[in-house]
């Protein structure tokens, strides 16, 4: 009998990715509150970490940019922006919280591949 990991491959890389945008965000997040950015700057900041270092090696690598071609990711990244900045408005955040965020998003990314 032979498997084929494939299809559950591409879908287990495919939710580590995902969960990777989002705690990178949450990282631009933590990182724009921290500087008194209003919601639209957050967003902003949100996005380009969550998005960012894919964007770049997507286009180093002459590839469709990854949340182009499959938008659930920028809504992802908007969406968990706009959740984690009204959390944070409500909930006092120690700085140290976004090192963890950050570490989790870069070894997310480094899973991911």
């Amino acid at each position: 009998m032979i498997l084929d990991p494939t299809s559950s491959l591409l879908a287990n890389l495919f939710w580590i990715t995902l969960l990777a945008v989002i705690v990178s965000s949450a990282s631009g997040v933590l990182k724009a509150g921290f500087k008194q950015f209003d919601l639209f700057g957050v967003i902003i900041i949100a996005i380009a970490t969550g998005l960012g270092g894919g964007s770049l090696r997507d286009m180093l690598l002459d590839r469709d940019v990854f949340w182009i071609s499959d938008q659930i990711f920028f809504i992802a990244s908007l969406v968990s922006a706009i959740i984690i900045f009204i959390a944070a408005r409500l909930i006092i955040v120690p700085p140290r919280y976004f090192l963890v965020a950050d570490a989790a998003g870069l070894a997310t990314f480094a899973i991911a591949g």
